[in-house]
């Protein structure tokens, strides 16, 4: 499909390793206009990483969208 999917594991879940590394992996991500999600979508996970791969505008573009068709919010934002 085109797309690289990172897995990073650790021996244990640590929070403290997971906050220092997605950053990173995120703003590598923006440097090589890559995005930080494809066929899944994007879920409450990732929702305030978007801006590394879009631009406010599109962001709030398709906000509008999702409002327009799920007028409910019963979807995945």
């Amino acid at each position: 499909d085109g797309n690289l999917h990172l897995n990073i594991t650790s021996p244990s879940k640590d929070p403290a390793l997971l906050a220092a590394i997605e950053p990173y992996v995120y703003e590598w991500t923006s440097e090589w206009k890559g995005s930080i999600s494809a066929e899944h979508g994007l879920g409450l996970k990732k929702r305030n990483y978007i801006y590394y791969s879009k631009p406010a505008e599109a962001v709030a573009l398709m906000g509008s969208i999702k409002a327009m068709l799920d007028p409910k919010g019963i979807l995945n934002p």
